[in-house]
């Protein structure tokens, strides 16, 4: 069985679609810088393969901004506690802001959700228009 090219996988990136979750909608992380989150998303493009593959729901994070960190979720679909407690697993031991993990994915069900969307750099006058993960572009 080949994987499948990481081109053809595109996220899922509105909170309100987000089925991942086992209560409410599936949170959006404001945070970092959009090509902080290009970096991220690209590493993990380098690592996610086929998404059929994923038996769980699978949490990514990104580590210090250099490192995918992964983790399953116990149910059919993620708790938020369990969620934040593998963001505290993963941060613990950082010794600046940029050491921390920022939430960055979900793989549920065969489709990817992107967490991590950073905020444009404001420029008055000019339209706010939010970020686009490279899968999508």
């Amino acid at each position: 069985m080949s994987a499948m090219p990481a081109q053809a996988v595109t996220c899922v990136v509105e909170g309100s679609k987000f089925t991942f979750q086992t209560e409410g909608y599936g949170p959006i992380f404001g945070h970092g810088t959009q090509a902080g989150a290009d970096r991220a998303y690209d590493l993990l493009q380098k690592e996610l393969g086929d998404l059929a593959g994923f038996a769980k729901p699978t949490i990514f994070y990104v580590k210090a901004g250099r490192q995918i960190v992964s983790g399953e979720c116990a149910g059919e679909k993620c708790a938020a506690e369990e969620m934040q407690a593998g963001w505290k697993r993963c941060s613990e031991g950082a010794k600046t802001t940029d050491d921390i993990c920022l939430p960055l994915a979900v793989v549920y069900q065969n489709k990817l959700y992107c967490l991590l969307q950073p905020p444009p750099p404001f420029e008055e006058g000019k339209p706010f228009v939010p970020y686009t993960p490279p899968f999508n572009r």
